[in-house]
């Protein structure tokens, strides 16, 4: 343990659903419905959760992400920068994993496969001591908290050593405000970070070779956010082109068009010295050097880019032969559709054509202007004299359209009267005496009394304003507002007008009546009612009598009457006028002794009046009560006539004494002076246990269920009361379900209810099956199941209970001792050949182990562990099935001499010379012929060599029998030196090559310099005295070194194919004599 951090990561490891093994406990951590899974914990849980989450990121990263070859380090930096910090134990910040991670308990945090899918990151890149590598990003303003990942592959360390790390890598991260972070330690190979709140801008990341004594250390570097990651570690201006895409590696660019990372002023993609308009973001190219543009969608663009012109108006550089910026018409551009239409002579006219003399400017051209030396009028459409444009144009017409002779209103319009206004504001068109009606109210200014203000009135003023339009003005209508009244003689707000609205009934007194329909009269009380219809002129609250007592009808008036229609005479009590019998001021309707002047008032109704002083009093005036011996008018409940407060009984009305107040009246006491509660028995006296019964005739006296044992045997007879006696007239011992009964086998059970009453071991039998309760497995469920479970359902009749047998509806199997699915009794159905050992084989041997789960048992499967195959009938080791897929498949099943298909395997080219500083990329095809009739699965493998980054190594084609597919590989000389590279063609699963061939790349590296160096350096230390001779000596050597390289090298390359042919040959069971490209027949 040298310290490092582990674990890396942690995911969930209790209460995990699982598959139960042999060994598992029948709950395990806790049991689940089916009884073949339960809930498990521990890292055998959380480890296949992790090794799972591995294989679904290693897939997406191929299927989905289009990175073929993951590597491990990748895997482990995606898995922990998507990690999430787990809280603490019990809600404790510090306790288990509450620490901030990394820490000891959990890592790098809670597994997490949602945030891995959604990350960034770099593979398989490789620092020396001393190397940096590094990429930038950008970040966007309100972005999350970023993770940063960096892990590698570690070489093996000594035993002896303290510290196990053996290549040290760390990182730096510089922020967009430019400050620096490092980032490492000496014991880990996975190092990372959390920047929090990151700023928005340009992010950069470098990765460090500290102490690399191992190397080239290759690396992954992952950060937990989708974002572009730009390769900045070789791009000398740092314009995010690497220097060996960069056509300008020393000068920063955006241009990808024509060049590559070179200036682009204008950002369209194209360099500056490519471009044309290197200022104008919209064009980049002019073909025929005119100054316009050949974008047809940019700025200014050529419409004839073939021909230089300098048209600008209708369209761009085309021909203009005036020099009037108008392009000359040709055949796909005419004067109609917007050419020069005066093609040779200058012009400026461009309304009604374009390009034409135009003397006044006015752009209509001089042929068809009306008014050559003005401006602003060109047209006269309907020839009236009236020019066409609007005013402030000279004599405009205002109906440019319509022959006019309107002066007045508009000019040019039609004017049928002649009057100098047109029709359409002429009211009246026909008749030129009357022509303005200034206010529109349909007289003519000069018989319109108010000719600029709009009105109706007809009598005295004409045309003024009338608001309720009975002929009159406001001078003259004393109601303005009413159309049915406009005079007020007496000046009292009513109209003289009979038939009008509120009409005066006096019209020539003041009044202000306005009840009974009668409007306009005196009214001395203001009451609404005129004096001729008022009963009471003075007050204003009454105005009818109509019975003539005196009281006024209104009830809500002064002294109202409460009898209007009957005279009458009371006074008191609020009720007035109203008929009194008795004289004592009380209306008969509220007197309730109309016929007792000394009483009048009855509060509780009872019969007995209020007033002490009058006849029969009420004791209790406002209670009803019927009491008439001791008090009168006080409640007496049972009418005995003592009222209930002086009555022991109240409710009982034939008893009211109670001496000893224990509620029995002391006739019926037989303890009289004795408080007490019995009621059987003795009456009213003392009872413990509250039962009713007197203590002296209770035979359970602190008992309050029971009271007599008629037998003597301790039960009591009370069927409802505390351990009744089921039989009372007889004396028993049952003590269980029903007690003091006959037990005769003493098992506590009564003979009467023990199903087995001579059997004290067994009393019930619920399911009445004939066995016990106690026996029978299944006590509420009758069943027949004599085997394992007694007394359960058994619905095949094989004995075995259901719950118990393997097959519960075939009585031919009970059990499956294996668990495999198939009954141990061989002779049942599917009876299992191998019951002792679990197997899922269904063609021949039932039941027994099936390894590859293609229905065959192992011992009887010629291929156990290929599911793809499991008969070999020429037992040649391939088997008979041939399917497009099949492993190891026999395309001759009955011939031992044959067995693998025949395919032809073409490439083109064959042979490659590559230069690494120039271009370092292999691309070439192959073509597969199938050779046999049927259907064939062919894989075709590209050999690995870490000399090239392939794309793409391996295709898997379906060719059609006698049928030819082409596929394509490419990749990346990534190492200098001659190399033969091998293509393969296979079946699937097949142990050797159905076809094979070569491909010869010789790679060098220009910017290794001149290899004679060497010997020229050689030749400058020989002695002066001999410096000619060494110079001639060292030439003719250097020209032989050269010859005989270039000799050696062709031999050498020669060798090494041979060599190569062997080995292939050998590896692939060739005969090596035999022609690449096809194997002969077996």
């Amino acid at each position: 343990d040298d310290g490092r951090m582990k674990p890396d990561i942690s995911a969930p490891g209790t209460f995990i659903l699982s598959a139960k093994s042999r060994s598992t406990s029948s709950t395990g951590w806790l049991a689940h419905s089916n009884s073949d899974y339960t809930y498990m914990g521990g890292t055998s849980m959380s480890t296949p959760l992790t090794a799972g989450a591995s294989a679904l990121i290693y897939q997406h990263l191929i299927d989905n992400m289009n990175h073929p070859d993951p590597t491990s380090a990748l895997v482990k930096g995606i898995i922990t920068v998507s990690a999430h910090d787990m809280t603490g134990q019990y809600g404790s910040s510090t306790n288990g994993a509450g620490e901030t991670a990394p820490n000891y308990h959990e890592g790098w945090g809670l597994l997490d496969l949602d945030k891995a899918v959604n990350t960034s990151w770099v593979d398989n890149e490789s620092v020396n001591t001393g190397d940096t590598r590094g990429w930038k990003f950008t970040v966007p303003n309100g972005a999350p908290d970023l993770k940063v990942m960096v892990s590698w592959t570690d070489p093996p360390s000594t035993p002896s050593a303290s510290t196990n790390l053996v290549n040290d890598i760390d990182f730096a991260v510089k922020d967009p405000s430019g400050n620096w972070v490092e980032y490492g330690n000496n014991l880990d190979n996975l190092i990372g970070t959390t920047i929090s709140s990151p700023a928005a801008g340009m992010w950069e990341i470098h990765v460090n070779g500290t102490n690399i004594p191992t190397g080239p250390q290759h690396f992954s570097m992952v950060i937990d956010a989708p974002y572009s990651m730009i390769n900045i570690s070789a791009d000398a201006d740092g314009d995010g082109f690497i220097d060996t895409l960069d056509d300008c590696p020393n000068t920063a660019g955006s241009s990808t068009q024509d060049q590559t990372g070179c200036p682009d002023g204008d950002g369209d993609g194209w360099s500056n010295v490519g471009d044309d308009f290197p200022n104008e973001g919209t064009q980049w190219s002019d073909s025929d050097g005119d100054n316009f543009g050949d974008n047809p969608g940019g700025v200014n663009p050529d419409s004839c880019t073939s021909v230089v012109g300098t048209s600008s108006s209708d369209r761009y550089g085309c021909p203009d032969t005036d020099s009037d910026s108008w392009s000359d018409p040709d055949g796909g551009w005419t004067a109609f559709q917007g050419a020069d239409a005066c093609a040779s002579t200058w012009g400026n006219s461009t309304l009604d054509r374009n390009g034409c003399l135009d003397e006044d400017g006015d752009g209509q051209s001089d042929l068809n202007d009306a008014l050559l030396n003005d401006d602003t009028q060109w047209l006269d459409t309907d020839g009236d004299g009236y020019y066409d444009n609007p005013n402030p144009a000279t004599n405009w017409d205002d109906c440019p359209s319509i022959w006019g002779n309107s002066t007045i209103d508009r000019q040019g319009c039609l004017d049928t009267d002649g009057d100098g206004v047109s029709d359409d504001n002429d009211p009246w068109p026909t008749d030129p005496s009357r022509s303005i009606d200034t206010d529109g109210d349909g007289f003519a200014d000069s018989e319109d009394d108010c000719p600029n203000f709009a009105g109706n009135s007809t009598w005295i003023l004409v045309g003024c304003l009338d608001a309720d339009g009975d002929g009159r003005t406001v001078e003259y209508d004393a109601f303005p507002n009413d159309g049915t009244q406009w005079n007020d003689t007496d000046g009292d707000g009513f109209g003289d007008e009979p038939t009008g609205n509120f009409a005066d009934d006096c019209p020539n007194t003041y009044g202000d009546s306005w009840q009974n329909g009668t409007l306009g009269c005196p009214d001395s009380d203001g009451d609404g009612w005129s004096n001729g219809e008022d009963s009471f002129t003075n007050d204003s609250t009454q105005w009818h009598d109509v019975d003539g007592d005196g009281y006024g009808d209104n009830i809500g008036g002064t002294n109202p009457d409460s009898c209007p229609t009957t005279p009458g005479n009371s006074t008191q009590g609020g009720v007035l006028g109203c008929p009194d019998s008795d004289g004592d001021g009380w209306a008969d309707s509220i007197d309730d002794f109309p016929n007792d002047d000394t009483q009048h008032s009855d509060q509780d109704g009872d019969g007995f009046g209020d007033n002490a002083t009058g006849n029969n009093a009420d004791d209790c005036p406002i209670t009803f009560g019927n009491s008439t011996i001791d008090r009168l008018g006080c409640v007496d409940t049972d009418g005995d006539g003592y009222s209930d407060i002086n009555d022991d009984f109240p409710t009982d009305p034939t008893r009211h004494l109670d001496t000893d107040g224990d509620g029995y009246a002391d006739f019926e006491d037989d303890c009289a002076t004795v408080p007490g509660t019995s009621t059987n028995g003795s009456i009213g006296c003392f009872d413990a246990d509250q039962d009713t019964w007197a203590d002296d005739d209770d035979s359970f006296p602190l008992d309050a269920t029971q009271w007599n044992d008629t037998d003597m045997d301790g039960f009591g007879d009370n069927a409802n009361g505390t351990n009744p006696d089921a039989c009372p007239t007889v004396f028993g011992n049952s003590s269980s379900t029903i007690l003091g009964c006959l037990d005769s086998d003493g098992d506590t059970w009564a003979d009467l209810i023990d199903v087995f009453p001579d059997d004290g071991t067994e009393w019930i039998d619920d399911d009445a099956d004939g066995f016990g309760n106690n026996i029978d497995f299944c006590p509420v469920t009758a069943g027949n199941s004599t085997n394992g479970t007694i007394g359960c359902i058994d619905s095949d009749g094989d004995a075995w209970a259901d719950n118990s047998d393997f097959l519960p509806q075939d009585p031919t199997q009970w059990l499956d001792s294996d668990g495999d699915g198939y009954g141990d009794n061989l002779a049942g159905t599917d009876g299992d050949n191998c019951p002792n050992e679990a197997g899922n084989a269904i063609y021949d041997l039932v039941g027994c182990p099936d390894n590859d789960q293609d229905g065959w048992s192992n011992s009887g499967d010629a291929f156990p562990e290929r599911r793809s195959q499991y008969q070999d009938t020429d037992g040649d080791g391939y088997g008979d099935n041939n399917s497009p897929g099949a492993e190891l498949a026999d395309h001759w099943p009955d011939d031992p001499e044959r067995n693998t298909a025949e395919v032809l395997l073409e490439c083109e080219p064959t042979e490659f010379e590559i230069d690494l500083a120039l271009d370092p990329s292999v691309r070439f095809t192959c073509s597969i012929t199938n050779l046999i009739q049927n259907n064939l699965t062919v894989r075709v493998e590209w050999k690995s060599l870490n000399a090239i980054d392939a794309g793409v190594r391996v295709h898997v084609l379906v060719i059609t029998g006698n049928g030819t597919q082409t596929v394509a590989f490419s990749g990346n000389m990534v190492e200098k030196g001659d190399i033969n590279s091998v293509i393969e063609a296979s079946e699937p699963g097949a142990i050797k090559s159905m076809a094979y061939t070569s491909i010869q790349i010789d790679a060098i590296n220009s910017e290794d310099g001149d290899s004679f160096d060497d010997i020229l350096d050689k030749a400058k230390d020989v002695p002066h005295i001999q410096e000619i001779i060494a110079v001639i000596i060292a030439i003719l050597l250097a020209l032989f070194l050269a010859f005989n390289a270039r000799r050696n090298a062709r031999k050498k390359k020669e060798e090494r194919r041979r060599q190569l042919q062997q080995r292939m040959a050998s590896a692939f069971v060739m005969d090596e004599h035999n022609r690449p490209g096809r194997f002969p027949p077996n």
